[in-house]
């Protein structure tokens, strides 16, 4: 669930124009449309200008004067009311005053079928010249201007956020006392560390101009983000001139997956400004001057791009942690592949970290995760990310560790090209899902640290329909006839060859052929032992059974994206997702995401899947957004564009000198009440968050605490 973090509060206002029916007053338009919503805040008329146009040509004709003698009519577009619905705001809540519905509710008030259809939109108040009445038709006008553009409801969504004051950026560090300095008053500026350096500063306060900009350079094309797709919906970021922390988000249309998108850490005005990223390109050789081009022409994110910018290698932040130099003065602060030191922010602006210090040991992982996990069994370490294979050992083993199993916003699975010659067959991917034995590969490899999953989500969020039932007819065996519903395809080589036989495959020779064609298709992995590799080779074992030719290729991870997965050169491949909070999956399921423009790469498009994903994108209930994409997954599920198999869980191994500092409640000085806490607790075990969530609350004592079954419950 989302909520108010680095704002106060967050309404989500909506300003709609709709066209006023003919026949509608004003004032009747007005008393319907706040007999809607409590929500309107301010409504307004507007009565366009009288228009003429000449009959043959559809030509606009400037005044009623020029159009006297002549074959053209008087066209009166329709009045416009334009109405914005305003949210109450409401600390720690997300207020929304969005009327998605407003036009079907307003014609209902109206006693109308609707707003467009059997009412008078456009009236025609009579012809001029030699036209008649019967001359004066829609057809005539639209020539020249379309009806449903003067008649379309516009709907602009704001999000208005009101910035929590007193969050400031934290720069560093320093080796220096003149470092220290405010560039500006010369004094020396709040800062931390140890007396010998270094030291960090507190910097400006975050305030709206950072998000504004934010979210300008991440629609930017020149920015290249990859989620550009993501914010062009988005017309206009504002910050209030009498406000400098309240900023306005205007889309230009629905949208409801907009407050999912504007979630995430902005970055710093004083870094990312032109001026500031200009004066780093000066210092760098690249320069307006350097380049010989002219200060008004000049765009430092072209000259100076953002991966090349100080910023990756030395960022500030209003983070929990900051990063402590492991190299001196010298960039970057960390020592690439080995190690990251992280010490408490002392300036954070909510609940410190227990800890003061942290290490992230970083090893390669094919050769070092034998080395970090006898650095953590030896007492280096207080927490580690054990393999699958390594957990039932862990959990043997409670009365020294805790064993904390989460599952991830993740799933992996096979993919089918769509677009392939013999995949384009639903009854043929049908046909190898059935062939695949996932169970099997949950046992040998992810050694049952995992789940199956049904379809296109992750099973932690409310998307995942975990009643969605796989609907079959059997072919053979002692159900043959039947129809029967299941949680998951089975495994079942004999129905999956008579699918492929009612496809049209035949079994010659050992292959199965169609039209003396093999069924051959180029099965694609990437390189390096982990257990995407092992399922291709499940896999492989068990379709080469069934009578397929595979080319079964094996690809660095760069190649296999780049030269073969974007460009669709695959009919099958090994991956998985992960991330994601919000419903819209039309970037890996809309026709018109086709790789290598979207992330479609299977090339799945179905005109159903696409019409409810557009649907639920003009979605602001929640119970209907859910409903919609429980839908959105049971369409998708039932084409069979990938085969799905596992959600593998995240399993954390924590030392038992850990505890976590729950709040239990509030100190009379205003301070929270904290309260030492197992990590077995029901409040960590019941939650769908990643344990990330609570790390920077544990603390490690030097004796192993003893807990009492009620200190594990609320």
């Amino acid at each position: 669930d989302l909520e108010p973090w680095l704002a106060e509060t967050v309404c989500v206002d909506h300003r709609a124009t709709l066209p006023v029916p003919a026949g509608v007053s004003h004032e009747a338009m007005e008393k319907a449309v706040r007999e809607i919503s409590v929500n309107v805040k301010t409504m307004k008329f507007d009565v366009p200008p009288v228009e003429f146009f000449d009959l043959d040509t559809g030509a606009k004709i400037e005044d009623e004067a020029k159009a006297a003698g002549r074959k053209a009519c008087r066209f009166q577009p329709p009045a416009q009311c334009t109405v914005y619905f305003a949210a109450t705001p409401k600390a720690g809540v997300i207020a929304s005053a969005v009327e998605p519905l407003v036009a079907a509710k307003l014609a209902e008030k109206l006693g109308l079928e609707s707003l467009y259809k059997n009412t008078t939109l456009v009236s025609f108040s009579g012809a001029l010249g030699t036209a008649t009445a019967q001359d004066i038709t829609e057809e005539a006008i639209g020539k020249h201007r379309k009806l449903e553009e003067l008649t379309a409801v516009q709907h602009a969504p704001v999000v208005d956020f009101q910035i929590r004051r007193g969050v400031f950026w934290t720069e560093g560090p320093f080796f220096s006392r003149e470092d220290l300095k405010d560039p500006n008053s010369g004094q020396e500026r709040e800062h931390f560390g140890e007396e010998n350096g270094p030291w960090w500063c507190k910097g400006p306060e975050v305030a709206a101009r950072d998000f504004k900009l934010t979210l300008d350079l991440l629609k930017d094309p020149v920015f290249a983000s990859p989620r550009r797709a993501s914010y062009t919906s988005i017309n206009d970021t504002r910050v209030l001139a009498e406000d400098p922390f309240r900023l306005q988000v205007e889309y230009g249309e629905l949208y409801s997956p907009a407050l999912s998108d504007l979630t995430g850490s902005p970055l710093a005005y004083h870094i990312w400004n032109r001026d500031a990223w200009t004066a780093e390109a000066r210092r760098k050789g690249k320069g307006p001057e350097d380049l010989g081009i002219s200060v008004d022409k000049y765009n430092p994110m072209k000259e100076l791009p953002a991966r090349e910018r100080a910023y990756s290698l030395k960022p500030p932040s209003f983070g929990p942690m900051v990063i402590e130099p492991l190299n001196g003065e010298r960039l970057p602060l960390w020592k690439n592949g080995q190690l990251v030191r992280l010490r408490r922010n002392d300036f954070y602006w909510a609940r410190k970290p227990e800890f003061k210090y942290i290490d992230y040991y970083i090893f390669d992982p094919n050769l070092g995760a034998e080395t970090a996990e006898m650095a953590f069994t030896t007492g280096a370490m207080d927490l580690y990310a054990a393999r699958a294979f390594q957990v039932k050992r862990y959990e043997a083993m409670t009365d020294r560790y805790y064993v904390v199993k989460r599952q991830p916003l993740a799933y992996e699975y096979l993919g089918f090209n769509c677009t392939n010659e013999h995949l384009q067959n639903k009854l043929v991917r049908l046909a190898l899902s059935m062939a695949v034995d996932v169970d099997q590969i949950l046992k040998y490899v992810v050694y049952e640290q995992g789940s199956r999953v049904k379809g296109p989500s992750y099973p932690v969020l409310p998307w995942y329909n975990n009643n969605y039932k796989f609907k079959h007819t059997w072919r053979t065996g002692p159900k043959k006839g039947q129809t029967e519903e299941m949680d998951f395809i089975p495994f079942n080589t004999e129905e999956s060859k008579a699918l492929l036989a009612e496809a049209g495959y035949v079994e010659s020779g050992g292959k199965l052929k169609k039209d003396n064609s093999p069924l051959r298709l180029n099965f694609v992995f990437a390189a390096g032992t982990s257990p995407r590799k092992d399922t291709a080779m499940l896999v492989r074992e068990q379709w080469e059974k069934l009578g397929l030719e595979l080319d079964f290729q094996e690809y660095e991870w760069n190649v296999y994206i780049g030269q073969y997965i974007m460009p669709r050169k695959f009919d099958v491949c090994v991956l998985g997702w992960s991330g994601g909070l919000d419903f819209d999956s039309r970037q890996l399921w809309h026709s018109t995401s086709l790789s290598p423009d979207g992330m479609n790469f299977v090339g799945y498009a179905n005109p159903e899947a696409d019409k409810l994903m557009e649907t639920l994108v003009n979605t602001y209930d929640p119970q209907e957004q859910i409903r919609l994409s429980r839908k959105v997954f049971d369409t998708i599920a039932a084409d069979f564009p990938y085969v799905f198999l596992y959600s593998g869980y995240s399993t954390t191994v924590v030392d038992r000198h850990i505890v976590w500092r729950r709040r239990t409640g509030v100190n009379p000085d205003g301070s929270p009440q904290l309260t030492n806490s197992p990590l077995d607790h029901d409040d960590i075990r019941n939650a769908r968050a990643s344990f990330l969530f609570w790390e920077r609350e544990l603390l490690r004592l030097d004796d192993m605490p003893e807990f009492k079954p009620e200190d594990r419950r609320r």
